[in-house]
């Protein structure tokens, strides 16, 4: 399992668990853009390309829920 930490200066990074015990998570929609170009994929977020797409907004937004429900 792979789950997505979003750091508070905006950062993404991937943790991968394995057979590791995942903590508790949240799990985002994949897609709400119209057009998936714009959406965040793995390939880049493992790029570093994830900020400028316009899919991206909503994962900070997202975070801060999590953060809220103390996830």
């Amino acid at each position: 399992m792979r789950l997505l930490e979003c750091l508070s200066n905006g950062d993404l990074v991937l943790h991968e668990f394995g057979d590791k015990q995942a903590p508790a998570y949240a799990i985002l929609s994949h897609t709400w853009a119209a057009d998936n170009k714009e959406e965040v994929s793995y390939q880049d977020v493992e790029a570093g390309i994830n900020k400028s797409k316009a899919g991206y907004k909503k994962i900070p937004i997202c975070a801060q829920q999590v953060v809220a429900d103390r996830l």
